[in-house]
């Protein structure tokens, strides 16, 4: 499975968000053991800008080990992905 839009440390975040439709996932590949404990929710909609998704899915990770600011120097609060952009042109300056 291809994860697409994650949040990350969701309880620290100043902004809210709606969990729809919520359920019990274990994300592969992620953390000590290689995998995570996560919420999937879907049917939502994402809005960035012009960009607006409708029926999108996406995951919340709490656990806070899962931390890649020290490696980027910024915190990171998500990963956005193909599903959110695919019919658009995007260009990265």
């Amino acid at each position: 499975m291809l994860v697409n839009l994650i949040v990350f440390n969701f309880l620290n975040a100043s902004d809210s968000l709606e969990i729809l439709n919520a359920e019990t996932i274990y994300l592969k590949g992620l953390g000590n053991n290689g995998k995570v404990p996560a919420l999937k929710s879907s049917g939502n909609t994402f809005k960035i800008g012009d960009a607006v998704n409708t029926n999108q899915d996406f995951y919340v990770i709490f656990d806070s080990s899962i931390n890649f600011a020290p490696k980027l120097g910024i915190p990171i609060h998500g990963i956005i992905g193909y599903d959110l952009f695919k019919d658009l042109v995007v260009s990265i300056c």
